[in-house]
């Protein structure tokens, strides 16, 4: 009885394990939290034939508020909330460039230009002139 017990369990596990391999891409890792910058996965395009000059995420929208169940209710930019709620695999993170991960994996500094100045205080003399 007890090897049984045991063999059901490792298969009980083996299972799980497998499960979370094959579907690992489906399983959202990433949870949003209100206010994030987000992008949605326009499904309406898959089973159309010119669905390659279509674009594949819509938005960005701001989460405005967070489920229970993990669902998100998304507004556009100026503040009107969308319909539907969306499950947590429709939602992609929308990186900004000035987002951190964009500056902690680059070598400049958010500040500067490619050139190496600082584009804080950085003035246009002469609007003709974009040379500088």
């Amino acid at each position: 009885m007890e090897k049984a017990a045991e063999a059901l369990q490792k298969a009980r596990f083996s299972s799980k394990e497998q499960f979370e391999k094959w579907f690992d891409h489906k399983l959202s890792k990433e949870k949003h939290k209100a206010g994030d910058l987000v992008l949605v996965w326009n499904t309406a395009i898959e089973m159309s034939h010119d669905w390659k000059h279509k674009p594949r995420y819509l938005g960005p929208y701001i989460i405005s508020e967070v489920t229970k169940g993990g669902n998100y209710k998304l507004c556009e930019l100026d503040g009107s909330p969308l319909q539907n709620m969306y499950a947590a695999f429709w939602v992609v993170l929308y990186i900004t460039r000035n987002h951190p991960f964009i500056w902690d994996n680059a070598d400049m500094d958010p500040e500067l230009d490619s050139t190496g100045t600082d584009t804080k205080d950085a003035k246009i003399d002469d609007p003709d002139d974009l040379s500088n």
